[in-house]
């Protein structure tokens, strides 16, 4: 998945079965591939199983934050919401690609897991797995 165009980007593992559900890749990241709705608000995106919300956060996932788009925690009527690394971000566009090939090593620096997992950008820095 890549933002805006300005080389943020993560890379899950993924399989044409689960392309169009919500699983679990690993331990922690899952991907929210349905693109359902609540209250008007499509979420759509990859989250971490640990990450939960608290007021105004965006889900991705059920009541779960990370990279995409979805609705505001306990704040329905706030419209659509988008996420970056668990942090609510501007309006932007993601883009999703699929690839069916071995990942280059640059690739594999940006490739999310249950050993590669960063932590939520609202955490102090000493908090973060590096």
């Amino acid at each position: 998945m890549l933002k805006d165009g300005q080389g943020h980007a993560i890379i899950i593992r993924m399989t044409a079965k689960r392309l169009n559900g919500d699983s679990v890749s690993d331990k922690t990241i899952s991907w929210n591939g349905k693109g359902a709705s609540t209250n008007g608000n499509t979420y759509l995106g990859v989250y971490c199983t640990d990450w939960f919300p608290k007021n105004g956060d965006v889900c991705v996932g059920f009541r779960l934050r990370g990279w995409g788009f979805g609705w505001f925690h306990n704040k329905d009527s706030m419209g659509q919401g988008y996420s970056w690394q668990g942090a609510v971000i501007p309006r932007t566009v993601f883009e999703i690609s699929v690839i069916n090939r071995e990942l280059t090593p640059a690739e594999l620096k940006l490739l999310l897991s249950g050993e590669n997992t960063p932590s939520p950008v609202d955490k102090p820095a000493a908090d973060k797995k590096q």
